[in-house]
């Protein structure tokens, strides 16, 4: 089994301070103080020499990764350097994140201390060969509730928004695939992304005959080995946990609007693109160009969606 080092991080993650903070918001912060941008010249150039690298790449991350170590060491040098007062703006900017890494420590921006980062070595097992989970036989679930009367179901899952927002398409494909066979409610930690989700009934896990389950998505495991999407692994978890098939799948999330939600929407999009002489029923895209490197297909470069955006231009 090949080996890894893997950081224990003894910082809450509140009180760390990221390359990616730094790089995209506490230098320009700085940048745009006339007074507090003269204390961190040093560090502000190797940003934008960072910049000028960056924009004829197509993996911003990874360079900026590369520059991290010089990244930080200046910011520390320039933050000591700098007027005591000038010292406390800085940091007041930083709020609770006083932690940086930095040249195999922790490093306090505040206090001064210093402690070794700490390491362990795990082993991880071989890839798995692509495979999806077996689908059970119709049936294989004991009912809980006569024959003829729909199933109680509350479904719970406390993970990330984004994770939530696959499951609204789990919760919509059982009810498409079993019209009235299913009463379903949800426990998560994004409860505004259910409102006005006609597929939600409140239904109380106290009462008899009611099944509650903690969502799960082990098909996840194998996104760089097979072609599945995201809304599939809540889906194909699904099936296991409630002895059905659910073959017709819709791949995307389900949020629906609330008629308030819309009113509101319209007072908003009045004043935001009256600004720029468009009507609030102007057609629009929101593009999020922002990426997470815990898996490789999550990063696509700013650069890349520029390029869309200009291709689709009016």
């Amino acid at each position: 089994m090949p080996k890894a080092r893997i950081l224990v991080n003894q910082r809450p993650p509140d009180q760390f301070l990221s390359i990616t903070d730094l790089y995209n918001r506490v230098l320009p912060e700085i940048s745009s103080d006339s007074v507090l941008s003269k204390d961190f010249e040093e560090v502000l150039a190797e940003r934008a020499a960072v910049d000028a690298e960056v924009k004829n790449k197509d993996c911003p991350g990874c360079e900026l990764g590369k520059h991290a170590p010089m990244l930080t060491a200046l910011f520390i040098k320039c933050l000591k350097s700098a007027p005591r007062e000038r010292q406390a703006a800085v940091i007041n900017k930083l709020g609770k994140k006083t932690w940086v890494t930095h040249a195999g420590h922790w490093v306090n921006l505040v206090t001064n201390e210093m402690e070794l980062l700490r390491f362990e070595e795990r082993e991880f097992p071989d890839m798995l060969p692509a495979q999806r989970p077996a689908v059970p036989v119709a049936g294989s679930v004991q009912q809980k509730v006569p024959d003829g009367q729909p199933r109680r179901v509350i479904i719970t899952n406390f993970q990330s928004p984004g994770d939530i927002v696959m499951l609204t398409a789990a919760v919509r494909d059982l009810h498409r695939n079993h019209p009235g066979k299913f009463l379903t409610d949800v426990r998560t930690n994004s409860m505004s992304i259910w409102e006005g989700n006609h597929y939600i009934t409140k239904l109380d896990e106290r009462q008899p005959g009611v099944e509650a389950y903690r969502a799960e998505y082990p098909l996840i495991h194998h996104s760089n080995q097979g072609p599945y999407h995201f809304t599939e692994s809540f889906t194909d978890w699904m099936e296991d946990a409630l002895g059905v098939r659910i073959k017709d799948r819709l791949c995307r999330g389900h949020i629906e609007m609330r008629p308030e939600e819309e009113a509101w929407g319209r007072t908003e999009r009045t004043a935001w693109f009256g600004e720029y002489g468009y009507g609030p029923d102007t057609e629009y895209w929101i593009v999020n160009a922002g990426h997470k490197n815990d898996f490789t297909a999550k990063m696509w470069s700013a650069k890349r969606h520029q390029e869309v955006v200009d291709h689709f231009r009016g």
